[in-house]
């Protein structure tokens, strides 16, 4: 395994950690997913390496793109949760 490679999998590793946190929110069950970004989400944890996500997905900045607006969704369920219950 080459530097590369081995930087590439942290890389990766980095992201399914954040897909991670995301998934495992208590808000998560509420956000609303499109085809596309369920199909990123699922070849992003379920990948072993990074040789196992397509080439164009991960150089496109595509995965970042997903994650980043499932964490808006998050966030703004959060934050309504706040504004409906203020005592909480």
């Amino acid at each position: 395994m080459t530097d590369e490679d081995k930087e590439l999998n942290r890389e990766l590793r980095k992201l399914q950690r954040k897909a991670k946190r995301l998934i495992l929110s208590d808000f998560y069950d509420s956000v609303k997913l499109s085809d596309l970004q369920y199909e990123v989400l699922r070849k992003l944890t379920n990948a072993d390496t990074h040789k196992d996500i397509n080439t164009y997905l991960w150089n496109s900045g595509t995965i970042q793109l997903v994650l980043k607006q499932i964490e808006e969704q998050v966030n703004e369920m959060k934050k309504a949760a706040r504004r409906d219950n203020p005592y909480d």
